[in-house]
């Protein structure tokens, strides 16, 4: 009766002790469990919420290892992440962490951490949930005759549950001695959003999550990782018979495999470590590559602090995960697990955390000669990746697309690339979709200052491209494009007629972290095989001679023979004696006005 009018209970660990009712900040509960059991009670009640503030919590202050942060209450949020005291009462999980811990006294570990009986409509949200021990030999008593075994289950035991869903949530750090290290889900409904589950294991099935008795299971942005099983069968996922998955924009990824069990699973835009049956279910672009976490053996970062910039679950810029997830999920949060903005870039990422960066290359990352992939690009600034953090290209289209791209890094290192006297950075590109056709849209191609060094240390170059050392030198570099499909390569094997691309100084960039240059230009048309050169007109405003330097603009006279791409322009009103040959390559230009 003391709450009929009450639907907001409040918890906060920096109390000095648990005398307070719980219906303010003030007099907010010490302990979690002790808001749970009046919401359970006073189910007739109107408690919709439990506010939980940072700190960390443990189902008892005892030592009895059936205890447990048990839900028996329906239309219930359970929301962490709120400052000491309650300060503006904004849940921020980033900034306040609150943790449910399942270890209870030095070496003492609860069955389950948390466990949920015959309810819905329950939201868990901005919680780390560790160190449950599912070991337990015997059962639980939930309800009259209703039991929960010990050994499954250990980051949660979820039973008869219609509609339970965790958002902003990590379980990790949780054993069980038969199945579910993670999640252990029996005749239920769960949804996961923008959650981590990693590091658990399953002495048989499941040692992320297990599945059974007709449950069904719903992972939007997700990350399935480092989780393990021993004898039966699941590292990420055992869904059996009759127990169905949908995983959406997710990654699963280091487990001991993907999943097992007789259940179906559908996939949509995911990365997944294998290729495992999905038992009748279906697989809409999956990815079948590495997804170059930032470090996958150091989830929390160096600050070990879930849920930061330096979080270890985060990919690196190269990564295959950016910009491929599914907009139109179900589910899916205007932010990402660390509160940043989801659809950063256009097309949303893969996993729980959303890149605010756009794609590019990390130190050492360059790729070598002959390297290849195949990608698709939707729609933004898209990498075309490698397994090794490193980018071939990246695509920008004018309008969204569906389309898979070739991309083929090459790199003369032994000789100079030369096109009818044109010489071009050793380093070139070949671009083309997998089913021919235009691409209408940016480029961006990644290039080591050595290459551009390496250029205008060649006698034969005209003009200098930028280097380090002088940056704004950018005024005479050119992107050659040979249109059209090959596998020659080589300037002198390419038939058709060069294109010269004219980008902006201010898209040529230099990253003097990574010693890396990085060229956007747009492309109309087909694709091809892209080089890069310096073009140079050379201008005779004198009169007499054209072998004196004098004669032209800046002292900048040719050499007999025009490479290919340049320009002669003898000026209206000068007078040009021809005192020495000159020849003309294919694709130069002389103009007398």
């Amino acid at each position: 009766n003391n709450y009929l009018s009450t639907q907001t209970l409040f918890v906060d660990g920096s109390r000095p002790d648990n005398t307070g009712d719980g219906k303010t900040w003030a007099t907010a509960k010490k302990y979690l469990y002790s808001a749970l059991d009046i919401a359970n009670t006073c189910d007739m009640v109107n408690i919709y919420t439990i506010k939980v503030a940072q700190g960390i919590y443990k189902p008892t202050s005892g030592t009895d290892r059936n205890s447990t942060f048990f839900i028996g209450k329906s239309n219930l949020s359970i929301k962490g992440g709120f400052p000491p005291g309650g300060g503006n009462n904004v849940q921020n999980h980033v900034l306040y962490p609150t943790i449910l811990d399942g270890e209870i006294a030095s070496n003492v570990f609860v069955y389950h951490v948390l466990l949920a009986y015959d309810v819905n409509n329950v939201n868990i949200s901005g919680f780390r949930i560790r160190n449950g021990l599912a070991s337990g030999t015997g059962s639980i008593e939930v309800d009259n005759n209703v039991f929960i075994n010990q050994f499954d289950g250990a980051g949660i035991n979820i039973r008869i549950c219609t509609s339970i869903e965790f958002t902003n949530c990590v379980f990790y750090n949780n054993a069980a001695s038969e199945d579910g290290g993670g999640v252990f889900s029996n005749s239920s409904y769960p949804k996961f959003v923008n959650c981590i589950i990693y590091n658990n294991s399953a002495a048989i099935n499941g040692g992320g999550i297990r599945l059974e008795n007709s449950s069904t299971a719903a992972l939007t942005h997700c990350a399935l990782v480092n989780n393990v099983y021993t004898l039966g069968g699941g590292g990420a996922i055992y869904n059996s018979n009759l127990s169905n998955i949908d995983l959406h924009n997710s990654i699963v990824w280091g487990n001991s495999n993907t999943w097992n069990g007789g259940g179906e699973r559908n996939i949509y835009h995911c990365v997944l470590q294998d290729q495992n049956t999905t038992n009748g279910g279906i697989i809409v672009y999956g990815h079948y590559s590495d997804p170059n976490f930032i470090n996958i053996n150091d989830p929390n970062g160096s600050d070990n602090i879930w849920f930061t910039a330096d979080d270890g679950l985060n990919v690196c810029i190269g990564s295959i995960c950016l910009n491929r997830g599914d907009n139109n999920a179900p589910d899916i949060n205007s932010n990402d697990i660390r509160l940043e903005p989801r659809n950063f870039n256009v097309k949303t990422d893969i996993g729980p955390y959303e890149s605010q960066s756009m794609p590019g290359l990390i130190a050492n990352s360059m790729p070598n000669d002959g390297d290849s992939t195949v990608a698709r690009v939707w729609a933004g600034n898209t990498g075309l990746p490698l397994e090794n953090c490193s980018l071939l290209a990246a695509l920008e289209p004018s309008t969204g697309i569906n389309s898979k791209f070739i991309a083929v890094a090459k790199n003369s290192l032994n000789a100079t690339v030369v096109y009818n006297s044109a010489v071009f950075v050793r380093r070139f590109y070949y671009l083309q979709k997998f089913t021919p056709g235009d691409f209408n849209g940016k480029i961006t191609l990644y290039f080591k200052n050595s290459d551009f060094t390496d250029f205008n240390n060649n006698p034969y170059s005209i003009d200098d491209l930028p280097s380090s050392t002088n940056i704004s030198n950018k005024s005479h570099l050119r992107i050659i494009k040979f249109p059209g499909i090959t596998n020659q390569y080589f300037p002198q094997f390419l038939s058709s007629a060069p294109e010269i691309i004219n980008p902006s100084d201010a898209d040529i960039v230099f990253n003097p972290i990574t010693n890396y240059w990085s060229i956007q230009f747009d492309n109309e048309g087909e694709l091809g095989t892209f080089f890069i050169t310096t073009t140079h007109e050379f201008i005779f405003d004198g009169w007499g001679d054209f072998s004196e330097e004098t004669n032209w603009m800046d002292n900048s006279k040719p050499n007999l023979i025009l490479p290919s791409l340049n320009k002669i322009t003898i000026l209206q009103g000068s007078y040009c004696i021809f005192d020495e040959p000159l020849e003309l390559e294919p694709g130069s230009t002389l103009i007398v006005e």
